[in-house]
């Protein structure tokens, strides 16, 4: 996605979430994961680009959830482009995670 393999989210805790990124329409892997839906766009010129989020949200499974997302609507309306995610397999850390995201992000769907 515009050459951007990773992108860094910070949470309200001061944390950063390094994530992998991917188009949406790219195949994603059947991963435990933390993972934001956003709209991913240049800032301007020269200037870099900027990740919007769109959603946060933690599964067992990345790529059924993708597949059958329950807000896919909303996220065609926000132009969601692009999924990060963050691999990890305690469900408890994967919702203290998003729970950090969002206290910043506050998501559009």
């Amino acid at each position: 996605m515009f050459g951007i393999a990773k992108w860094t989210f910070a949470g309200a805790s001061g944390a950063g979430y390094t994530m992998r990124v991917k188009g949406m329409r790219n195949a994603l892997p059947p991963v435990p994961a933390v993972y934001v839906c956003a709209y991913l766009h240049p800032k301007g010129h020269l200037a870099g680009h900027v990740a919007e989020p769109v959603f946060i949200g933690a599964t067992d499974d990345l790529a059924a959830t993708m597949q059958d997302h329950p807000a896919v609507e909303c996220l065609r309306y926000e132009c969601a482009n692009c999924v990060c995610w963050l691999e990890c397999d305690a469900s408890d850390e994967r919702q203290r995670i998003v729970d950090d995201l969002e206290k910043v992000h506050p998501a559009k769907c």
